[in-house]
C-alpha cells in the first residue's frame, strides 16, 4: 500500500472518529451546562468556568479535526510531486486531494454550528433564569442611603437619581447584581434567536472567501448578510434590554458590523473588488478594447490583470466572457502556439483549478 493510501484510509478512520467524538462532547457539555442552570446559578464564577471550558473543549475538536487532516494533506502533496510530468496522475491526485478538502470542510461547517447551537441553547437558558433574578431585584425597594427608608428602583441600567419619599434625600441608583449578570447574559438569548442569519451570513463568507477575486458586488453580499444578523442581533438585544440600554446598543452596531469585516474590507481589497468588477462588466458586454483601455488607465500591467479576469469571470460562472478572455490574453502575451487549441488548454487548466480550489 502506497503512502498516500494508508494517509487516506487513516483519514478517513479519523473523520469518522472525529465526528463520533464531536457528537459525544457536546452531548456531556450539554448535560454539565444544564446541571449547572438547576443548580440555581448562585456562583457566577462557577457558570462561566463552565461555559469558557465548553467552549474550549468544542474549539479543541476543531483543532483535532485539522491535525488529522495534515498527514493526508502532506501524503497527497507529496505524491503529487513525485507524479512529476504526468499531467493525468497530477491531476486525478489533486481531484482526490480535493473531495477529501471538501468533506473535511463540511465536517467543520457541522461541527461549528452545533457547537454554536448547543452553547446558545444553554446559555440562553441561563438568561431566561437570571431574568427571574432580576426581576426579584427590580421589585424589591432598596435603602435610602440617608435614613433606610425602601425606595422601589426598579429595573435601571445606568445610574439614575431617585428621590426617597420618607427624607427627600436625592441619590444614584445604578443597577444590582442580578441585573448586571442579566444584562452579561444576554448574548446567549441573542445567539440562539439569531442563528438562522448567523448561518446565512457564514455561508456567504465562505463563498466571499472562496473566490480567488471577488468583486465589490460579492463584498455588497456579504455585508449584506453581515448586516442583516447583527442587526438583528442588536434588535434582539434592544428588545431584552430593560429601559435605557437601547441607544448604547443601536450605537455599537457599525463599529461590530466593521469589526466583523475588518479582514476583507481595507483599501486595497477594495480597489482590487471596484477595480475586477469594471472589467467583468466590460468582459461580459464583449468589450475586450475596453478592457484594455481600462487596464491603461488604472496603470497596470495587462497580461497580468487580462490573466487574473479570465479567473474572475470563470471562477463567476461565465464560461462565454471567460472563452473571450482567453482570446485576448493569447494576443497580449503573443503566444507562439494555436490560438484555440491553447484556449482550449487555458480553460481546461481553469477548470482544473476550481475544481481542485
Amino acid at each position: 500500500m502506497t503512502e498516500l493510501a494508508t494517509a487516506l484510509q487513516r483519514w478517513e478512520s479519523d473523520r469518522r472518529a472525529a465526528r463520533t467524538r464531536f457528537d459525544e462532547a457536546v452531548n456531556e457539555l450539554d448535560r454539565r451546562l444544564a446541571q449547572s442552570i438547576r443548580d440555581g446559578l448562585s456562583d457566577p464564577e462557577r457558570w462561566t468556568g463552565v461555559v469558557d471550558a465548553s467552549e474550549r473543549r468544542m474549539g479543541d475538536q476543531l483543532r483535532a479535526l485539522d491535525d488529522a487532516w495534515a498527514p493526508l494533506e502532506r501524503a497527497a502533496m507529496a505524491a503529487i510531486e513525485a507524479a512529476g510530468e504526468d499531467t493525468q496522475q497530477r491531476r486525478r491526485l489533486r481531484y482526490q486531494l480535493a473531495e477529501q478538502q471538501r468533506r473535511r470542510d463540511q465536517l467543520a461547517v457541522y461541527m461549528a454550528r452545533e457547537a454554536r447551537s448547543m452553547l446558545a441553547a444553554r446559555r440562553s437558558d441561563a438568561a431566561r433564569v437570571l431574568h427571574a433574578h432580576a426581576h426579584r431585584e427590580w421589585s424589591t425597594p432598596r435603602p435610602c442611603s440617608r435614613c433606610g427608608a425602601g425606595i422601589v428602583v426598579g429595573a435601571v441600567v445606568q445610574p439614575t437619581d431617585f428621590v426617597c419619599v420618607a427624607c427627600g434625600h436625592a441619590a444614584p441608583f445604578g443597577p444590582g447584581p442580578a441585573t448586571v449578570r442579566y444584562m452579561e447574559s444576554l448574548d446567549g438569548l441573542c445567539d440562539e434567536q439569531t442563528l438562522e442569519t448567523w448561518h446565512a451570513y457564514q455561508d456567504a463568507r465562505r463563498t466571499f472567501e472562496g473566490y480567488q477575486w471577488p468583486t465589490e458586488a460579492d463584498y455588497e453580499v456579504l455585508e449584506t448578510a453581515a448586516r442583516t444578523w447583527l442587526a438583528e442581533w442588536a434588535d434582539v438585544r434592544v428588545r431584552l434590554l430593560p429601559p435605557g440600554g437601547e441607544a448604547k446598543e443601536l450605537a455599537r452596531l457599525d463599529e461590530r458590523i466593521a469589526a466583523e469585516l475588518r479582514g476583507v474590507d481595507d483599501a486595497a481589497s477594495r480597489l482590487l473588488r471596484v477595480r475586477m468588477g469594471v472589467a467583468m462588466k466590460l468582459a461580459a458586454a464583449g468589450d475586450m478594447a475596453g478592457v484594455l483601455q481600462f487596464a491603461k488607465s488604472e496603470q497596470v500591467e495587462a497580461s497580468e490583470f487580462v490573466g487574473q479576469l479570465c479567473t474572475c469571470l470563470h471562477e463567476h460562472g461565465n464560461r462565454g466572457a471567460a472563452w473571450q478572455a482567453l482570446a485576448l490574453l493569447h494576443h497580449v502575451t503573443r503566444q507562439p502556439t494555436e490560438r484555440d487549441a491553447w484556449m482550449q488548454q487555458q480553460l481546461m487548466a481553469l477548470d482544473d483549478q476550481l475544481r481542485t480550489r
